[in-house]
């Protein structure tokens, strides 16, 4: 088994609900401002992440497993970390990865949905596979949160790709968000009738959010 960097808390929650479907569907959390699909509801996992400076977070676990493979989202809150430990939490995360088990097949900085992204893979010696993805939204968002999605394949089973490809980020109305980047480096978040430019003006547009750069 791959050695977990987290630090779970005695508590756990596991939420239920009749309502929502057995096998894949869309997952919804308003209050961590994400959602994703899940083979089935997950469950919730009260924890820590813990970088390698020691700094802990508190951190909420929702994970699930299906004959396929096991799935787990990390959603990591540093509200009130100071600025230069919020410009270091994505670097420092990946770090930590990066020592938590199996060989390094891909390690390389992306983008998704405009947000500083890293991508990995991790092979490990009984053939079987993973997949991790660390998203770090712009700081203008006012999210405060690191989102880690992990996707681990038994040998022989494609990686999960899709269970990371299906997070999206939403803001306080429950709409996912998306950035972009002006010519002068700053981000700006798309609005999908601006032809994802930003606005001219600061102030809104007709029932539109306001634009804010990063």
């Amino acid at each position: 088994m791959t050695r977990t960097v987290l630090v779970l808390s005695l508590l756990m929650t596991v939420f239920s609900s009749a309502a929502f479907a057995q096998g894949w569907a869309e997952y919804v959390n308003q209050e961590e401002r994400f959602g994703i699909n899940f083979p089935g509801e997950p469950e919730r996992v009260e924890g820590t992440f813990e970088l390698q400076s020691g700094v802990s977070y508190p951190a909420n676990i929702y994970r699930a497993t299906d004959s396929a493979g096991s799935y787990a989202l990390t959603v990591v809150n540093y509200e009130g970390a100071n600025r230069d430990a919020i410009e270091m939490i994505l670097d420092d995360a990946v770090d930590v990865m990066r020592e938590s088990g199996g060989e390094i097949t891909y390690d390389e900085v992306a983008v998704y949905d405009g947000m500083e992204t890293q991508m990995m893979q991790f092979a490990n010696a009984d053939q079987s596979r993973r997949f991790v993805a660390i998203i770090h939204p712009p700081q203008s968002a006012g999210l405060h949160r690191l989102y880690i999605v992990e996707g681990a394949a038994a040998a022989g089973l494609p990686i999960p790709g899709h269970f990371q490809q299906s997070l999206f980020i939403v803001d306080m109305d429950g709409e996912r968000v998306r950035y972009s980047t002006d010519i002068e480096g700053n981000k700006f978040r798309v609005i999908p009738n601006t032809g994802g430019q930003p606005l001219l003006a600061p102030e809104c547009a007709p029932g539109l959010p306001c634009l804010a750069y990063e």
